[in-house]
């Protein structure tokens, strides 16, 4: 869905505001420690970027 308004906008910046409210409560939730949330393929599966000092990494645990 925000990828398509990107697109659709020419607006590469643009963060849809529902999208933003959720990350913003998962980020919360999980006390900074994870990043980028998205969806993997193959399988399919939620997965968030795990943030250590030195850099951050996909990780579906």
């Amino acid at each position: 869905m925000e990828r398509r308004k990107k697109v659709e906008r020419e607006d590469y910046q643009y963060e849809s505001p529902t999208l933003k409210a959720v990350r913003n409560a998962l980020y919360s939730m999980l006390n900074g420690h994870y990043r980028n949330p998205g969806i993997l393929l193959s399988p399919m599966r939620f997965a968030m970027g795990k943030e250590l000092s030195y850099c951050t990494y996909r990780t579906n645990e």
